[in-house]
Parts: C-alpha cells; sequence; structure tokens
C-alpha cells in the first residue's frame, strides 16, 4: 500500500469510528495539513494532499475497501458520509493553506 492510501485508510476509520464527525473532520484537516513526505521530510504540497483526500471520499462513500486488520469491522453510516461530504469544499480550502502559510498568518 502507498504512504497516501495508508494514511488516507487511518484517517477515514478514524473519522467513521468518531462520535463527533465535525471534530473528527477538524482532526483530520489537522493531520494531513502537518503531514511530512517520510523519505524528505519535507511538508506535503497540495497535490499529495489532495491525493489522500481523495482516496478518504473514495473509502466513506464506499467506492473503495478500508484496508481492515483480521476480523476487525467498519461501516460507515448515512450521517457521517453526509458530513464529509457536506464540508468537502471547506476541507479543500483548508487543505490549500499549508502548515507553514498558516505560521506566518498568526
Amino acid at each position: 500500500m502507498a504512504f497516501t492510501e495508508i494514511v488516507a485508510n487511518d484517517l477515514a476509520k478514524s473519522f467513521v469510528q468518531a462520535k463527533n464527525k465535525k471534530y473528527a473532520l477538524n482532526r483530520m484537516i489537522f493531520e494531513i495539513n502537518y503531514l511530512t513526505d517520510p523519505r524528505s521530510k519535507e511538508p506535503l504540497d497540495f497535490v499529495v494532499k489532495s491525493a489522500i483526500l481523495l482516496y478518504i471520499d473514495h473509502l466513506i462513500s464506499g467506492e473503495e475497501k478500508f484496508d481492515l486488520a483480521e476480523g476487525e469491522e467498519l461501516i460507515p453510516v448515512f450521517d457521517g458520509i453526509d458530513v464529509f461530504f457536506k464540508r468537502k469544499n471547506y476541507i479543500i480550502k483548508e487543505l490549500k493553506v499549508s502548515g507553514k502559510q498558516k505560521a506566518m498568518l498568526n
């Protein structure tokens, strides 16, 4: 599994299992924005961030299957899917602003 797929799988699983979907969504954005490339240790660019988001989208919508441990079950429910898709534009906007840019604004 590629780096983006591993990260997306973990974040999507956390989102689906969370009781507070809005908090989980904000946590997901934070996590993606502060990820670094495993080899170069540089912050991820928007292309990689959007690839992670796209894979999360596919997992939550059921287009892709979650990578689960043996015996583990995970079933996305409509209210979680609804929160994710209603806030998708907000997520994309937040991912466009990198961690460095946010630090400079503070």
